[in-house]
């Protein structure tokens, strides 16, 4: 009786294992199968072109992504450097006025600090009607001299202005849109302007690429003109903005061709982001970056983004 009970439990084991097997083949077979039409299939759209006309149709889409950012930023950064220029000359011109109507030269300004206050003052409708020509997000002028020569690094420091809007993206008029950062308290206590937390008197301009660049440009060659002169970089006129800029500058010069300092536009991230968004809504992760290129590369640390920044 053990005898026969063993021997029909080990014809359930073998049933077992073979309905195992059974099914474990079929499974096989069945994914064998599967990747056998998928490849087939996968054979017959590249035959006929079905890959290759996608990779085409989302080259071209990017190709038309890419001119149109490119437009964008060309006619934002090419109007800046246009504005620069003729901001120049009117700043220059409008200085020489003041100047001549006081009875001084600029080199005598360093004597007359009292008078620097109110020759910068006098330029203020000059930069903020050129910083609206331009929807860029901020507008700087630097002298070449200083209300404090007495004190020590007084060769670094430069008496200016420095105007930023607090909406980049929109060319405000009024002073609640309007930030000083560099200049005379004496402009946001009269409620043109508001103070910004970053906020001196002067320019430290030791080592800085917007007015070392463009002086010595100037320096090197005073038969170049204005439009040749204009710089971009990726620094900005002072220390501790909360975000990364480009800054356009040029030289101020006078009618004896005596530099003056120099005067320009800043770009912020955020005016770059929402001026040059993606036209394409094929594309949601699209990122545009604008930057300069050292060593064969972007720099990317100076980059502006615009797009899906959070990819």
């Amino acid at each position: 009786m053990r005898g026969k009970m063993s021997w029909i439990t080990e014809i359930k084991q073998l049933r077992e294992r073979s309905a195992v097997n059974l099914r474990r083949r079929l499974t096989a077979f069945l994914l064998l199968l599967t990747l056998t039409m998928l490849t087939g299939v996968m054979f017959l759209l590249a035959g006929f072109g079905v890959f290759h006309l996608g990779y085409g149709e989302t080259e071209k889409l990017f190709e038309k992504e890419l001119y149109h950012l490119t437009e964008t930023a060309s006619v934002q950064y090419g109007g800046a450097s246009a504005q620069a220029v003729r901001m120049s000359e009117r700043l220059s011109e409008s200085i020489a006025v003041v100047l001549n109507r006081a009875g001084f030269s600029f080199s005598e300004l360093k004597y007359r600090p009292e008078l620097i206050e109110s020759l910068l003052e006098e330029q203020l409708s000059i930069m903020l009607s050129s910083l609206d020509a331009t929807g860029c997000s901020g507008v700087f002028l630097t002298l070449d001299t200083t209300v404090n020569p007495g004190i020590s690094g007084a060769e670094n420091s430069k008496a200016g202005l420095y105007i930023r809007n607090t909406e980049p993206n929109i060319s405000g008029t009024g002073s609640e849109t309007r930030l000083l950062l560099r200049g005379s308290s004496s402009l946001a206590v009269d409620g043109e302007l508001n103070m910004q937390a970053e906020w001196d008197l002067e320019f430290g301009v030791k080592d800085r690429l917007f007015w070392r660049e463009p002086v010595y440009a100037c320096t090197g060659d005073p038969a170049l003109p204005l439009s040749k002169l204009v710089y971009w970089c990726c620094e900005s006129p002072v220390d501790g903005l909360d975000e990364d800029v480009m800054v356009c500058s040029v030289p101020l010069l006078s009618r004896s061709d005596e530099i003056l300092g120099v005067c320009g536009f800043e770009i912020s991230e955020m005016n770059f982001m929402f001026r040059h968004v993606p036209e394409s809504g094929e594309f949601f992760n699209t990122v545009f970056i604008f930057s300069s290129i050292a060593g064969g590369g972007l720099k990317f640390e100076d980059a502006l983004y615009s797009g899906n920044i959070a990819v």
